[in-house]
């Protein structure tokens, strides 16, 4: 196809290259001016009705994945009786032609082989195995990233010439797929066999192409097809030489577990494999490092204690405090185990480790309202302490000598409160804070004024606290913004996290235990745009270990500081944990072992009918992201939303479920998305220059542009006007900006008759643009109600107690409203409303949140015509795991 022919709607611009597949083109999609890569496949796959039909259903499989990691399938399509597919075009080099130039450092290599176990990881939890992992189907970009290409065909496209010549394959470097599904040479043992094939088979391929990544031969490779093949059914890889010096030990015994020939003693997901490699990363991969072999959970066990590979070692050297920079002395450190305790389902978190390390407190929303349970370590039965107390009971917190739990409660107006261990003997020792946190005495309790529910969301400015927990003394410590604060093992310094004066970033601060209201003594530690939260102290005071986001997950860091002065004196280290997500970390007072929440995520995308309610929702969109918002296109065809995982960014996707793009990827953090009213624009709040404020994009990722430059609070949460020439923002309350001036200006929105104590932020525009909805929060929490305001008479409204998360329908005579569970439609007039359909519960990091039960600003949109809504449903579970180092008491976890 030469350049300007059509394919569909798709302009070619130029030949990429051919190979058994088909021919791969470079083309352009006129209708948002992307460009993308085409690949026309043979047409004998058109005439075989079996393998067109797998064909397809493969292509939609692998257009389902949406992982930095993964190349991004746009289309399906057929032109001329060929099958198409369309996908993101990629700049750079494949792995084959990269090791052509011959071989790769450990490090890189390292960091290759996770990059790819990250895609795997993401594919495998969607069921799909990709069969042929090789160099070929490995691509480098020119920004260092690394794609798997072509998941799903290599079980669907055989070879021209099943009975070609063997030399013939070997020649060509073992890269023509087998009739036994796979490339000879980097098939699994099972695969040759022709046995039953999963994920496993997937690893072992990985292990492959490790080891040839870092020695630039291939374990297996010999002079014929049938030879390579009894290799890998019977022989040993041999030893490994990287440029003369002998390799890491710990990366060694990580390729041989990759080649198990028994699937059973391979890694048993991409995900253990992840960890180690992400653990290995963090020492000398070319540096003898002392490893127990990984060893897998007993059979009949949900989960026991794992020692796992490199990783192991390099957390238990942190926790041990016998880390030297990036090396660890060998034979110094004990493996350390990761158990899970809880195994409650749902959302269990906040968790807190008594003193002498034999039991947790935590809290958990079951039966109805959240709770504090406690749990022996060894046991499995939960003991509800608050089951009769009336209200949500929450972040628990063992006092030092463990005879009393200190917790958060909504009872009697909210507050802090404090009870026996076993939960007898409740009183309050404040009526408003929350996050308690003791003084090494015990006769001191810290505290924020605001309950934090997730490091990602902040309702409300926060303020630091102290209480004398004998006679209930309250002390302002800080007006400016603090969540978490945690004492230092001598007394004299406070650190916390919390939000720099006009930014919207998350770090670490430590200040003098006085006080320091102003914020005069204040001392940042981390200076960045990662979410950084959850700190605390070592037990010498020589460090700050703090939950950080950095490097792509959530999980745990040090930072070295002056405890006289709380300034750092070094720059962030990682100590990696067995998770995607940890965070809620506690332990105990001898610092032999800590507990944090494991969290894992999904996000599911629903078209539901308002028309027609009974018909059932159809997927658009299901992943391991985790949406925030999300807004419907004025045509009706895309949906733009943001995710808060593994980084904030804005994401367009087709109502039809194709086409998923990352319009934006970088470390700031985009969220509240809301297309213009044209359908050129996206526009979206951003922390981008340091603080929040409207930014917008074109739906084909061009023209980043900075819209509103405010000072003050955060300005979040956009809405357009139906003209386009006027957009409200929530800045502490309903503020309005004029589009037609540069740049654009804003003004307070005056509401005669607000509640007082209460502000007014904004959710939808009606069509004839008279009346704004939206919600009336007084502090960090919500009030209960549909609010509406009339914008030529500046009153408000309230149109009901119940329910939330208005959204005008069609001409704008009906809202659309959401309340426990059920989407009703609300006559705006008459004041009447009339069911639709049950919708399951979101949960979204807590169940505790009050925002939650009534649903978030922005998590559904409706069609220009009020015929179709969709809604995102999240999905969190989180449950308690123990870490210790047996028989080695772990200082630098210890608190005061």
């Amino acid at each position: 196809m030469m350049p300007g022919k059509t394919l569909g709607p798709y302009e070619i611009t130029g030949r990429i290259g051919a190979g058994g597949m088909g021919e791969v083109y470079r083309a352009v999609d006129p209708r948002i001016g992307r460009p993308v890569a085409i690949k026309i496949l043979p047409p004998s796959i058109s005439t075989d009705h079996d393998r067109l039909q797998r064909f397809e259903q493969e292509a939609r499989s692998a257009g389902l994945l949406n992982h930095n990691n993964l190349l991004t399938i746009y289309e399906l399509g057929s032109s001329e009786g060929s099958p198409y597919i369309v996908s993101e075009l990629l700049e750079g080099q494949s792995l084959r032609e990269r090791l052509e130039e011959g071989t790769i450092p450990p490090r890189k290599a390292l960091g290759y082989a996770g990059q790819i176990a990250r895609g795997l990881t993401a594919a495998h939890e969607k069921a799909i195995v990709h069969r042929d992992i090789k160099p070929e189907n490995i691509f480098l970009t020119r920004d260092g990233r690394v794609k798997i290409l072509d998941f799903g065909l290599a079980k669907l496209v055989e070879p021209a010439a099943a009975q070609a010549d063997a030399d013939a394959q070997t020649a060509q470097r073992l890269t023509a797929p087998g009739t036994v599904l796979g490339t000879v040479g980097y098939m699994s043992p099972e695969q040759i066999r022709g046995g039953a094939v999963d994920h496993r088979s997937d690893l072992f391929s990985l292990g492959v192409v490790l080891y040839e990544m870092l020695t630039g031969d291939h374990p297996f490779q010999r002079e014929t097809s049938a030879e390579t093949m009894t290799a890998i059914l019977r022989e040993e890889p041999p030893e490994i030489a990287v440029s003369g010096s002998h390799l890491s030990p710990a990366l060694d015994r990580i390729i041989r577990h990759c080649l198990e020939k028994n699937v059973e003693e391979r890694f048993q997901s991409a995900r253990d494999l992840l960890f180690d490699l992400e653990s290995l990363s963090g020492s000398s991969a070319s540096q003898p490092v002392a490893v127990p072999v990984a060893a897998g959970p007993p059979r009949g066990l949900r989960i026991a204690a794992l020692v796992i590979a490199a990783g192991v070692l390099v957390t238990a050297a942190f926790l041990a405090g016998r880390a030297t920079g990036n090396r660890v002395e060998e034979g110094r450190v004990d493996p350390a185990t990761f158990q899970q305790i809880t195994f409650l389902g749902g959302s269990v978190t906040s968790p807190s480790l008594s003193p002498d390390g034999s039991t947790v407190a935590f809290s958990s929303r079951r039966d109805g309202k959240e709770d504090i349970y406690i749990q022996r370590i060894e046991g499995r039965n939960a003991i509800n302490l608050t089951k009769d107390v009336p209200g949500d009971h929450a972040q628990p917190a063992y006092s030092p000598d463990g005879s009393l739990i200190a917790f958060t409660s909504t009872r009697d107006g909210g507050g802090i409160f404090v009870m026996g261990a076993t939960g007898e003997s409740i009183r309050r020792l404040t009526s408003t804070g929350a996050e308690p946190s003791w003084s090494g005495d015990g006769r001191t309790i810290f505290f924020s004024s605001e309950r934090l529910y997730s490091p990602y969301v902040r309702q409300d400015f926060s303020s630091l606290y102290s209480v004398d927990v004998a006679t209930g003394k309250t002390t302002l410590l800080l007006t400016r913004d603090g969540v978490q604060p945690r004492l230092s093992p001598n007394g004299t310094r406070l650190a916390f996290w919390g939000l720099p004066e006009g930014s919207g970033d998350r770090e670490i601060f430590t200040m003098p235990v006085a006080g320091s209201p102003d914020g005069a003594d204040l001392v940042r530690i981390t200076t960045d745009t990662h979410v950084d939260w959850n700190p605390f102290w070592s037990a010498d005071g020589q460090w700050l270990y703090f939950a950080s986001d950095r490097h792509g997950s959530m999980n745990l860091w040090r930072i070295a500081v002056d405890e006289t002065t709380g300034r750092a004196s070094g720059e962030p280290e990682r100590v990696t944990l067995p998770a995607a997500w940890a965070g809620y970390f506690s332990p105990s007072a001898d610092g032999s072992t800590l507990v944090f929440t494991n969290l894992t995520q999904s996000t599911t995308i629903e078209e539901r009918s308002i028309t027609d309610p009974l018909r059932p929702p159809r997927v658009v969109f299901d992943g391991a992201l985790l949406a925030t918002s999300v807004d419907l296109s004025p045509d009706g065809r895309w949906l733009a939303f943001t995710a808060a995982s593994p980084q904030e960014d804005v994401y367009l996707i087709g109502v039809d479920g194709g086409a998923l793009t990352q319009l934006t990827n970088d470390a700031d953090k985009d969220r509240g998305v809301a297309w213009s009213p044209d359908g050129t624009q996206i526009a979206f709040y951003s922390s981008r220059e340091g603080r929040y404020d409207i930014w917008t994009i074109n739906a084909d990722g061009s023209n980043l542009k900075r819209l509103t430059r405010s000072t003050g609070d955060t300005v979040a949460f956009p809405t357009w006007s139906p003209d386009g020439k006027r957009m409200f923002v929530d800045h502490q309350g309903a503020e309005m900006f004029d589009l037609t001036t540069e740049p654009a200006t804003g003004t307070r929105l005056a509401i005669s008759n607000l509640p007082p104590e209460t502000v007014f932020r904004p959710g939808g525009w009606s069509p004839d643009g008279r009346f704004l909805t939206g919600d009336l929060w007084r502090g960090s929490s919500p009030v209960p109600g549909v609010t509406l305001v009339d914008l030529d008479r500046k009153i408000l409204e309230r149109l009901t107690d119940y329910g939330g998360s208005p959204h005008f329908l069609g001409g704008g005579e009906e809202i659309l409203i959401v309340q426990d569970g059920k989407t009703m439609v609300l006559d705006r007039v008459s004041r009447k409303s009339r069911p639709l359909f049950d919708v399951a519960p979101s949960t979204f990091w807590d169940g505790g949140n009050p925002a939650a039960q009534f649903g978030a600003s922005g998590s559904a949109t409706v069609s220009a015509d009020g015929t179709t809504i969709y809604m995102i449903r999240n999905e969190l579970r989180s449950d308690i795991w123990l870490a210790s180092v047996p028989g080695t008491a772990v200082p630098g976890m210890s608190v005061p």
